[in-house]
């Protein structure tokens, strides 16, 4: 494997020293307990999963912030605050936490719950009442915490992470005494020997991932019985990256970096050293069938090899559907099965809501007949279509897959496929979509209807047209017309600064598209055109006709990321030799289009924007 994988770029960190105080936000909800075939199945957030949000450091110190940064310009980054006078999160408050996420199960999945010091001590198998202490510490510890993340927050929502700064922390608490309140106790818990609750409140952005899909599933009772905080993180790293491959080669820095584990070019050899002691911990409890640590050159480029079995990806799946089924149980049956106090009614809006959405989102022969009906005549001519809908209705919804129809039908697309596809992808209908929104709440009101002006029309339509002729050009081309657009765009604002620079950079792609039409580029240049015309015409005849292995147009942080994406997709699938020389190539022209054994393989990296991965079996 190259090395090449791993540079200067590849997940920076750094940390930083400070002591600020969170906010606690309260509301209160009761529910009793469901009877669930696979209640130690949990789902973990993604960004746990993803960043270092609980420390292994057993060295904390009070008052001290801690910040990662995942780029040079410092600019994308996590910061993780304590509350003044106390520590950050380490490894039992993570190990409260996946008690806490198996708990909330049991409640139906519901944001906010109670629970009892004893119940947690229950998940651990723990009988000792001297731990009622650090329990409630950690709890507290894990509401007060604050979390500032800085495009990095992924939210499921949306598909991406969020771009712009979030403060939040991962869940909110209140301490409920029992002691003097008898109604509480015999509606709560009928036991005398529970003298304190606590109501556990899960922060919108993890809970959000939860219930929808920006989530794992895991065996809380694995987890829990990991007992080293880095094996337990190795693991879960491992299980996301390897998806459902039975073979995975991971750059021990990468491991190094998102534990994350310190180290420097002496110590390197003792971190790598500890990855195995992980390594061998994963064997012993049968999580991986065997390792394998290659030094390569230097440690700095060492890498580790996992091998599994189809057992672990059976187990795998297995437990993916016996938790889907569990989530599918309790939104068939909890207004019959959860009893609502101290609360008011939208309390269970967010589980009400992913009802309603998985109910619109489940395609039938209707829906898939109403979008292509929505769509260009052309649709109808290619066999791939049906699926395609069927597929977008379940990510996105049938209102919104019809309304991307609708505005490809007004637009006259050509490359309908690959024009649905990237429309759905990168939100090219969002201006229409909001407009026949408003319109389907304006019918319901019988209020008149927005009408789009003609010139409003012709204008979308000829940024639409624009952007297509635009997509296709090659790569020296495009970097010409942003250099001149570039140009003229300094020239209005009237000066040449760092948040003109700023601006132009977040707004790259509109602002060439204007300086495309208030230039009449493609006017002035016909031939262009034509060329574009000629290379279309036989890609979509051979996009229909291959099989796509991996289609990907996404934003990625770092250009380690992007090859690291690429390595992930074509491991298993072509030479490891012929492999290494694509990404090699890459990082001397960050665009390669070729064929290799029986894969057409396009990529091309585009730095601050969207890149493109695509992959074709003949």
């Amino acid at each position: 494997m190259s090395n090449n994988l791993i540079n200067k770029d590849f997940l920076l960190w750094e940390e930083i020293d400070s002591s600020e105080q969170a906010e606690t936000l309260e509301e209160n909800l009761s529910v009793e307990d469901l009877n669930l075939e696979n209640p130690s199945l949990i789902r973990m957030d993604m960004n746990i999963i993803e960043y270092p949000l609980f420390s292994k450091n057993n060295h904390r110190k009070v008052n001290q912030s801690i910040k990662y940064f995942f780029n040079n310009d410092k600019d994308v980054f996590i910061m993780v605050k304590p509350i003044s006078g106390d520590y950050i999160p380490g490894d039992f408050e993570e190990r409260v936490f996946i008690a806490l996420l198996k708990i909330m199960k049991k409640r139906g999945f519901q944001q906010t719950f109670y629970v009892s010091a004893t119940e947690l001590l229950d998940e651990f198998g723990l009988t000792n009442k001297a731990y009622y202490k650090r329990i409630k510490q950690s709890i507290t510890r894990l509401a007060e915490t604050s979390y500032v993340f800085k495009n990095t927050l992924y939210l499921s929502k949306i598909k991406r992470n969020i771009e712009d700064t979030v403060n939040t922390n991962i869940m909110t608490i209140r301490t409920i005494s029992l002691v003097n309140d008898k109604k509480l106790r015999e509606e709560l818990y009928n036991d005398n020997r529970i003298k304190e609750i606590y109501e556990i409140t899960i922060s919108k952005y993890f809970y959000d991932n939860i219930i929808r899909k920006g989530y794992l599933v895991y065996d809380s009772n694995t987890l829990l019985g990991i007992e080293n905080s880095t094996t337990r993180t190795v693991y879960m790293l491992i299980s996301k990256l390897r998806f459902q491959n039975l073979y995975l080669k991971v750059p021990s820095l990468y491991l190094i970096k998102r534990i994350p584990l310190k180290f420097n070019k002496v110590t390197i050899s003792r971190t790598v050293k500890s990855l195995e002691r992980c390594c061998k911990e994963l064997l012993e409890k049968k999580l991986i069938t065997r390792y394998n640590i290659i030094k390569n050159k230097k440690w700095e480029e060492s890498e580790i090899e996992f091998f599994f079995e189809d057992v672990h990806n059976n187990i795998k799946q297995k437990h993916f559907y016996a938790d889907k089924k569990d989530f599918g149980e309790v939104l068939n049956n909890y207004d019959a099965s959860l009893l609502i106090s101290h609360t008011e009614e939208q309390s269970l809006s967010p589980l009400q809501e992913i009802k309603k959405e998985l109910e619109e989102n489940t395609p039938t022969p209707e829906m898939i007949e109403t979008v292509l009906n929505s769509m260009p005549i052309k649709a109808r001519d290619l066999k791939t279509i049906p699926n395609l809908i069927r597929d977008a209705i379940k990510t996105h919804g049938f209102q919104h897959v019809k309304f991307v129809a609708e505005y490809m039908k007004i637009h006259k697309v050509g490359n309908i496929r690959s024009y649905f596809t990237q429309a759905l992808e990168n939100g090219w209908a969002d201006e229409y979509i909001a407009k026949r929104k408003n319109e389907e709440r304006k019918k319901v009101v019988q209020v008149p209807l927005f009408i789009e002006s003609e010139s409003d029309l012709i204008h979308t339509q000829l940024k639409n047209e624009t952007k297509e002729k635009y997509i296709v050009l090659s790569e020296k081309e495009k970097e010409d017309i942003e250099k001149i657009a570039y140009i003229e765009y300094i020239k209005k604002c009237g000066a040449e600064t760092s948040a003109q620079k700023r601006a132009f950079k977040l707004g790259k792609e509109s602002i060439i598209i204007d300086y495309l039409i208030t230039s009449k580029y493609f006017e002035m240049n016909p031939k262009i055109i034509e060329t574009i015309i000629e290379e279309i015409e036989p890609e979509i005849e051979e996009i229909e006709s291959e099989e796509i292995i991996a289609d990907i147009f996404a934003k990625f942080e770092t250009f380690s990321s992007y090859k690291f994406k690429i390595f992930q997709i074509l491991q298993e699938k072509i030479e490891m030799e012929k492999l290494k020389m694509i990404l090699d190539f890459l990082n001397f022209e960050k665009e390669f289009n070729s064929t290799m054994d029986e894969y057409t393989i396009f990529l091309m990296f585009n730095e601050g924007q969207k890149s493109r991965i695509l992959i074709k079996k003949k």
